[in-house]
């Protein structure tokens, strides 16, 4: 009985007020590349230059024009592409969140640079993943909000040609509806966006994950390949996975002001039971 009270009054403790970044188990973020009708997908983490950290995932090396497949960890990435037909190649790429999370809210972000190379593949095909496990915050029970946003830079890219998008929160997922972010001329434009989207979070999950999925060419247009002799089609990417606590109502806030803090807690929990059981 002793033993349940403890662990009541812990869970009660991590709702209201989140648990700390010390108290958590580190993960990292892991990201994979993957060209449409290739065998296994690239895992990029393990790769010589590629750093995965709790908030961080960095990728050494530079490519661009003249200097393909590149330097440091784009070698072997771009070597990857090109063996499996890609017409693209990376010159950019990073990471970053705040784990382990916050109510305000949490986050996954993934940035870079594809190119569409004239000398590359006939593949335009393209599947990237960012992932990380165990966040804690917001914390396990909570209503909860989780939106996908994600950004653009084209040169070079026909109208109507980029990428697609969607964010996932958990196992099994709870997935955004996916959007795109298609170039508006060949001029370089930030295209037009049919996000930011979002999905609702009935309970957040314990320890849960969060994903980002950008593609380009695989249900949306890529980028086009440009003929030879021509400059790279250029689209600079963001995305953002974002978690964030649905506001308690104004009137809840009121009643708890004047509610003994273990009585909130407990009805606190009883309360978010019942939501998570609807």
């Amino acid at each position: 009985m002793l033993k349940d009270r403890r662990l009541l009054l812990s869970l009660a403790l991590s709702a209201l007020f989140g648990l700390k970044a010390n108290e958590c188990r580190a993960e990292t973020i892991s990201m994979t590349l993957s060209v449409t009708g290739a065998g296994a997908a690239l895992v990029l983490d393990g790769l010589a230059g590629v750093t995965p950290g709790a908030t961080s995932y960095d990728v050494a090396g530079n490519a661009g024009p003249g200097n393909y497949p590149g330097t440091g960890a784009f070698t072997a990435i771009n070597a990857y592409l090109a063996a499996n037909g890609s017409i693209y190649q990376l010159t950019s790429l990073s990471g970053n969140s705040n784990f382990p999370g916050s109510p305000l809210p949490a986050n996954l972000t993934v940035t870079g640079e594809l190119h569409a190379v004239a000398t590359g593949g006939t593949i335009a095909g393209l599947t990237l993943t960012e992932t990380e496990h165990g966040f804690t915050n917001p914390p396990p029970g909570s209503q909860g909000t989780l939106t996908s946003s994600s950004s653009g830079n084209f040169t070079n890219a026909n109208p109507g040609t980029g990428h697609e998008v969607n964010s996932t929160i958990g196992t099994p997922t709870t997935s955004t509806p996916s959007y795109t972010v298609l170039s508006t001329a060949t001029t370089v434009n930030p295209g037009v966006n049919t996000g930011p989207r979002s999905v609702a979070v009935g309970s957040v999950p314990t320890l849960y994950t969060l994903t980002n999925i950008i593609t380009w060419g695989v249900s949306a247009p890529g980028l086009n390949k440009p003929p030879t002799g021509a400059a790279d089609v250029v689209d600079q990417f963001g995305v953002t996975a974002q978690v964030g606590v649905v506001p308690e109502p104004a009137s809840l806030v009121v009643f708890l002001t004047g509610m003994p803090l273990p009585l909130a807690v407990v009805f606190l929990m009883r309360r978010r039971r019942g939501i998570a059981a609807r």
